[in-house]
């Protein structure tokens, strides 16, 4: 064996301690970037695991997930019913109420003329509130029975909920522990929007709006701004080299209530105000009026929305319940259906699903 002096030994083990202490600094460098930009911020989170355990659950870490159904509807409820199985959920349908058997006398007293179907869809969504006081449940979703989501929701809903904890009030537990009815969501939310059509980005110089967001970034599962009608200047201006930015921030001017959580404060809140006190226009409407008071009621929203409309091959005749059924010649066919804004659609990768298959469609490829 050749000679190796005490010196050249030395000098050869410092070189590999170097080497071995470069390369850990590049991997933990690497895993770091990785984190910040596939938006699993909440890893860091001290109460991860407990968080993670209650918004994977069968109803997504809140009380039930309720679903106004038209009883009729038997489509929309099987279409629900088949997309929740294969996405470890569990429903409770809430029937739908026909407008036109409410009375006029149960109406509030600051009431505008609304037609027979919008007053059936506020008295069915009112009807599931109603259940979340009556039962005393610390939250609820509460979902429209036509919607679709992405087969990623439990993993988007983990994201938002490290999001909606710093904007409303988390709690990070040491010991990975908390009580059950500790909300993953956060502790001082009254509505959190998770299914809309639509939503301003609020702004410093708004005054019932508070600015304050938390950003997902480069979030695999939301879509392309190409795809995006109408993109905030928030997004496409302040943000412009993230093509899948997620921001989670209150909600102005939303639209479209396919899919929101309440808590049970802030159940209350809406019951007293949209059952007792006003109703000047639709559902989804009167509801965002309530949430743009956002320095009392605290609502939080995700931009882009989880949850869309989905619109089924076919006729579409009957796509909405609320406004009616189309004239004739209005009437168009799809040749497959849509789910606006879902990338790895539940409804539309369906059949894939039932296979065990992974390599799923992707509605909005970049």
């Amino acid at each position: 064996m050749a000679n190796i002096n005490v010196e050249t030994l030395m000098s050869l083990l410092r070189s590999r301690t170097a080497i071995a202490i470069a390369a850990s600094t590049f991997c933990l460098l690497l895993l770091v970037f990785w984190t910040n930009h596939q938006g699993i911020s909440w890893q860091k989170d001290p109460g991860y695991a407990y968080h993670k355990s209650k918004v994977e659950n069968a109803t997504l870490g809140f009380g039930e997930i309720f679903v106004v159904n038209m009883p009729e509807r038997t489509d929309h409820r099987d279409a629900m019913i088949i997309s929740a199985s294969m996405s470890g959920l569990q429903l409770t349908f809430e029937d739908g109420i026909d407008g036109s058997t409410v009375e006029e006398k149960v109406l509030p007293p600051q009431y505008q003329r609304i037609n027979d179907a919008q007053i059936g869809s506020w008295r069915g969504h009112l009807n599931a509130i109603q259940k979340v006081v009556a039962h005393n449940l610390s939250s609820a979703l509460i979902c429209e029975d036509d919607i679709d989501w992405d087969i990623r929701l439990k993993s988007q809903l983990l994201d938002f909920s490290n999001a909606s904890r710093k904007l409303s009030g988390g709690v990070n537990n040491e010991d990975d522990a908390a009580p059950d009815y500790i909300s993953p969501y956060g502790q001082d939310w009254d509505l959190l929007w998770l299914g809309h059509c639509g939503v301003q980005v609020p702004v410093k110089s708004d005054d019932y709006v508070p600015p304050s967001k938390e950003l997902i970034p480069h979030d695999p599962s939301a879509v392309h701004y190409k795809y995006r009608h109408g993109i905030d200047y928030f997004f496409s201006k302040s943000n412009p080299n993230d093509k899948h930015l997620r921001a989670v921030h209150h909600a102005k001017e939303a639209v479209c209530t396919y899919a929101y959580a309440v808590s049970l404060k802030g159940a209350r809140k809406i019951l007293l105000a949209l059952g007792l006190e006003r109703l000047m226009q639709p559902f989804d409407g009167q509801l965002s009026e309530w949430c743009n008071h956002g320095w009392n009621n605290s609502c939080l929203i995700p931009n882009p929305s989880f949850f869309t409309t989905h619109r089924p091959k076919g006729s579409d005749k009957w796509d909405s319940d609320i406004n009616g059924e189309k004239w004739e010649q209005d009437v168009h066919v799809r040749e497959k259906g849509v789910s606006d804004g879902i990338r790895w659609s539940v409804r539309l990768n369906m059949d894939k699903l039932l296979k065990g298959e992974t390599n799923f469609d992707d509605s909005y490829p970049d």
